[in-house]
């Protein structure tokens, strides 16, 4: 599955994620200010993961019914990015296609995963 950096991520993670051996697509290099229900159309062929810090996504998917493949929302602090970059790299090499259709929230304390 691609992977979709959304234009909101801190450019730190989709420099981890490339040193790390991922392709990134970065809407913030290639097509800034794409609107959201863009991106969320861009994720579904080929299935594509969207990782973003912005919380309208949760919006779109869970109260408009938008359609989409699947969603990481990063929620951390100033100073929190390596806590949170390392369960992110964990869950991508771990179970990056077994996330197909689902919304997942990293935080410093824990990942939450929603299939939907």
């Amino acid at each position: 599955m691609k992977i979709i950096a959304d234009e909101s991520l801190n450019f730190v993670f989709v420099s981890l994620l490339r040193e790390s051996g991922f392709e990134i697509f970065s809407i913030a290099e290639k097509r800034s200010a794409e609107a959201d229900e863009n991106i969320l159309e861009m994720s579904l062929q080929p299935p594509a993961i969207i990782i973003t810090e912005d919380k309208d996504f949760g919006e779109l998917i869970f109260k408009h019914k938008k359609e989409f493949s699947a969603v990481i929302l990063l929620r951390y602090n100033v100073g929190e990015e390596k806590v949170v970059s390392t369960s992110l790299l964990s869950l991508l090499k771990n179970h990056l296609q077994e996330l197909h259709k689902s919304f997942v929230t990293i935080s410093v304390n824990r990942i939450r995963i929603r299939f939907i």
